[in-house]
């Protein structure tokens, strides 16, 4: 049985020939390192837990509804990804470029941000809880909603974000930096 990864227009990307007994980590790790781009690629609902991918570029990608808990996406770039209702609870997206992106809805309960690149993301009603967003960009992030109960935002940049109705309560805001960069 042969995996193949779509476009949402459903227009094939990567074919992998072995059997995967449906996991789609292997055949997506496969595709990354023969340079396959999956630029416009549906990963829509699919299931990713614990996942490797530091380092690699899934700017584009559909990701609604997938389940990434626990995965590693250090450094990673999902530069204006849509990841709506995504489960990245205790993911590590250290360094992770995330602007542009659209996780409204998402489970980032416990997820590492630190020094992650959040500007003009959608986080609305995402669930932050205990969340650690140390040195992370948030600036002009839609935030209405979001659930931040003991996040850690110490040293994050706020400017131009929207934090209307969002619960922060016992949350870090020690060092917060409300000003916009200097041009």
């Amino acid at each position: 049985m042969s995996v193949t990864i779509y476009t949402c227009q459903k227009q094939p990307i990567f074919v992998a020939r072995q059997a995967f007994g449906g996991d789609l980590r292997t055949p997506l790790k496969t595709a990354l390192a023969q340079g396959v781009s999956l630029r416009g690629a549906c990963l829509q609902g699919a299931r990713l837990t614990l996942i490797d991918l530091a380092d690699q570029d899934l700017s584009g990608v559909d990701l609604n509804l997938a389940d990434l808990q626990g995965a590693h996406l250090v450094r990673i770039k999902l530069v204006e990804t849509t990841m709506i209702r995504a489960n990245l609870f205790h993911s590590n997206l250290c360094q992770a470029n995330v602007r542009r992106g659209n996780l409204a809805g998402s489970e980032l309960t416990e997820a590492l941000l630190v020094a992650a690149n959040l500007e003009g993301a959608n986080l609305f009603r995402a669930n932050l809880t205990d969340a650690d967003l140390r040195d992370a960009d948030l600036r002009g992030a839609d935030l209405r909603g979001a659930n931040f109960q003991g996040a850690n935002l110490r040293g994050a940049l706020i400017a131009d974000a929207d934090f209307t109705g969002a619960w922060l309560e016992n949350v870090d805001l020690s060092e917060v930096n409300f000003q916009p960069l200097a041009v």
